[in-house]
C-alpha cells in the first residue's frame, strides 16, 4: 500500500512521496467498500465459521463480541476476531465467528450490521460495509472441501502464524492446512498471502545552540540533544516510512566567564575609563554601541550588551553593567582648628584599602598638637586613589566672658550670663543653660565651648549688699533737651512689678500710659510739645513683692 493521506491513525498533515518502481513490483487495491463475500463452511459439529470480505478490513473495526453479524443458525453468536491481527491493528478479509454450541449439518445465512461498537466493519479507507448487506448462505456439510484463504499483513507481522504454520514470507499458495472431521469431511485450505513491503527508513541530522530549538517534521518541539522517531502509519495501518532525527546541541563558552549569556559587573573611577572585552576567537561582534570590535572602551556609567556569532553560529550575549566610582574623600575639613595647650585627632574616614600620610603612619587617624599642613593618601576598595590636605591652625580658648563681679541687694536675685554666645554651657552648679538665676552671693565659674570645639573657663564674684527699697516721682520736668530732667517717670530702689503709669491734661483726657518703669513721658502728644500747665498723674505698683499700690499726684511742665 502507498500512503499519500499522512498519518492516517494519527491524523497528521499530508506526506509526499516519489515512488521508484525500478527492479520491483507493487499491487493497488481499490478503495472501495467491503462486502461480505463468502463463508468457510466447515463440517458438521463446528461451533465457529470463517467469514470472508471482498475488500480487506481494519481490524479496530471488528466488535469482539461478535454483534457486527447476525445469523439464523441454531446457536448465539459469542465472539469475533479478524485473522492475523496485532496489538497495533493491521488490516485482514477473515473474520472468525464463534458460537455458543455446536453447528448442526445444515443452510443457514449470516448478515453484518452495526456492532456494539458503534461502527460497522471498514475497509482501508474507512469506508463502512454497505447496510443493509445481503445475507450469504452457508452450509454445514458432511463432507470437506478446499479453499483458497488469501490474506494481507504489514512487513512487520512476519514470520506470519496461520493455523499452527510458521509463514516467514509472502506469495501464493505459500502454506496448506488440512482439517478432517469426525465424520470424515476432510477440509484443505490454501494460504495466499500478501505482504506489505518494508517501511522506508530516512534518517536526519540536526545540530543545535544550546537554548535554541528544533522542530521535528512531526510537529513536535525539543531542546535537547537525542534521538527522536516517528512512525508514519500508511492506509492499512502498516508503516510506510519510519524518520528518525538526531539531534546535537552545541553548548558554546562564554564571552567573558564560562557561563553562556552572562552579567559582568564592573567599573571605572571618576575621570577615568573601563575596557570591556571578551574572547577574540567568535566569528563578529556586535555592542548596543553599534561598535563591532571585541572590546570598547567606556567612560560613561551604564549598560553595554554584546552579541558575538561563534564559528557553529552561536550567539554568546554579555551584559556589561558599569558603574562609575567615586574619588576618595578624606572626613576632615581642609581647615581644622587646633584649640591652644591641646591635641587634634584628623580621622581620614573608614572603609578604604590604603592610608598613607604625610608622617609616613598607613592608619585610619593621626593625633598630633602642632599646627600645620597635613596631607594623606587613600585608595579605595575599587582601587580609586585621591589625597587630601588639611591646614591646622591654632585657636585662642574663650576667656573673660563673665565680666566683672556683681553686686546685688540681699534676697534679690540676679542673673548670671555670658557676654557671647557658644555651643555649650556647663555652670559650677551643674545647670547646662546659657544663664542662671542666683539668689545668694558667693563665687560662680562657667565652662562653655566655642565654635571651634575649644573649652574655657571664666569665674565671677556675686557679692550681697544691704539696699533700701524706695518710690518717687518728681513734681516738674523741663522737657526742653538738656539732658537734665527731660522725662517725666519715676526713680526707685528695689523690685517693681505690676506697674502703670497714667497722665491727663486739665481736662482729664489722657495724654499718655506705660507699663515699663523706664519708660517716661517726655511732654508730647503725637509729636507737639505740650503747653506749660499743671498735669494730673496716676501709678499703680508693686514694690518688692509688696501688694499692689496707687498713687497720684500733680506735676507741672516748665521750660
Amino acid at each position: 500500500m502507498i500512503n499519500n493521506y499522512g498519518n492516517y491513525v494519527g491524523g497528521g498533515p499530508s506526506k509526499g512521496f516519489t515512488i521508484d518502481f525500478a527492479g520491483s513490483t507493487a499491487t493497488f487495491y481499490n478503495t472501495s467498500s467491503p462486502l461480505l463475500n463468502s463463508v468457510d463452511v466447515p463440517c458438521n459439529n463446528a461451533n465457529n465459521i470463517v467469514v470472508r470480505t471482498s475488500t480487506p478490513i481494519l481490524c479496530s473495526s471488528i466488535a469482539a463480541d461478535g454483534s457486527d453479524f447476525t445469523t439464523n443458525a441454531p446457536a448465539n453468536i459469542i465472539s469475533a476476531s479478524g485473522v492475523n491481527c496485532t496489538a497495533r491493528g493491521g488490516y485482514t478479509n477473515s473474520i472468525v465467528i464463534n458460537f455458543s454450541s455446536l453447528l448442526p449439518a445444515g443452510t443457514y445465512i449470516i448478515n453484518a450490521k452495526q456492532g456494539s461498537d458503534n461502527n460497522t466493519l471498514a475497509g482501508l479507507c474507512n469506508n463502512g460495509i454497505l447496510l443493509p448487506s445481503a445475507a450469504i448462505a452457508f452450509i454445514v456439510k458432511l463432507n470437506g472441501k478446499a479453499a483458497f484463504d488469501n490474506e494481507s499483513i504489514c512487513y512487520r507481522q512476519l514470520p506470519y502464524i496461520w493455523n499452527g504454520i510458521q509463514v516467514n514470507g509472502g506469495g501464493d499458495s505459500v502454506a496448506t492446512y488440512t482439517t478432517t472431521a469426525a465424520a470424515g469431511c476432510d477440509s484443505t485450505t490454501i494460504l495466499n498471502l500478501h505482504v506489505s513491503p518494508a517501511p522506508q527508513q530516512v534518517n536526519i541530522s540536526k545540530t543545535i545552540c544550546d537554548e535554541d530549538f528544533y522542530h521535528l517534521p512531526w510537529d513536535t518541539t525539543v531542546t535537547t540533544a537525542g534521538t527522536y522517531t516517528h512512525h508514519f502509519t500508511s492506509i492499512n495501518g502498516c508503516d510506510s516510512v519510519i524518520e528518525s532525527v538526531i539531534l546535537k546541541v552545541i553548548i558554546p563558552r562564554g564571552g567573558t566567564v564560562e557561563q553562556r549569556d552572562s552579567t559582568i559587573q564592573t567599573g571605572f573611577c571618576e575621570n577615568g575609563s573601563a575596557l570591556l572585552s571578551v574572547r577574540n576567537d567568535f566569528i563578529s561582534y556586535i555592542w548596543n554601541t553599534g561598535q563591532t570590535n571585541s572590546s570598547i572602551i567606556v567612560n560613561v556609567a551604564g549598560t553595554y550588551d554584546l552579541f558575538a556569532t561563534d564559528k557553529d553560529g552561536c550567539i554568546t550575549i554579555d551584559t556589561f553593567v558599569v558603574a562609575r566610582y567615586p574619588t576618595p574623600v578624606a572626613s576632615f575639613h581642609s581647615v581644622e582648628n587646633l584649640c591652644i595647650d591641646s591635641s587634634i585627632t584628623l580621622d581620614a574616614g573608614y572603609g578604604y584599602s590604603y592610608y598613607l600620610w604625610n608622617n609616613g603612619s598607613t592608619d585610619e587617624s593621626i593625633t598630633t598638637n602642632t599646627p600645620g599642613i597635613f596631607w594623606v593618601a587613600l585608595a579605595s576598595t575599587r582601587g580609586c586613589t585621591a589625597i587630601d590636605t588639611v591646614n591646622v591652625i591654632t585657636v585662642p580658648r574663650p576667656s573673660g566672658f563673665l565680666g566683672s563681679d556683681v553686686t546685688k541687694c540681699s534676697k534679690k536675685d540676679v542673673t548670671l550670663k555670658p557676654s557671647a554666645k557658644f555651643n555649650a554651657y556647663t555652670w559650677s552648679n551643674g545647670d547646662k543653660r546659657e544663664s542662671i538665676i542666683v539668689s545668694t552671693g558667693g563665687q560662680y565659674w562657667l565652662t562653655v565651648t566655642d565654635n571651634n570645639g575649644c573649652t574655657g573657663r571664666d569665674s565671677i564674684m556675686v557679692i550681697d549688699s544691704t539696699c533700701y527699697s524706695y518710690f518717687y516721682m518728681p513734681n516738674a520736668f523741663s522737657p526742653n533737651y538738656d539732658m537734665h530732667n527731660d522725662i517725666f517717670k519715676p526713680t526707685f530702689s528695689g523690685a517693681i512689678s505690676h506697674y502703670n503709669l497714667s497722665i491727663y491734661n486739665r481736662w482729664g483726657k489722657l495724654i499718655f500710659s506705660t507699663n515699663d518703669p523706664l519708660t517716661g513721658w517726655d511732654g508730647t502728644v503725637k509729636g507737639y510739645l505740650q503747653p506749660i500747665e499743671t498735669y494730673v498723674w496716676i501709678c499703680s505698683y508693686s514694690l518688692d513683692g509688696s501688694p499692689l499700690h496707687t498713687d497720684r499726684g500733680p506735676v507741672t511742665l516748665i521750660k
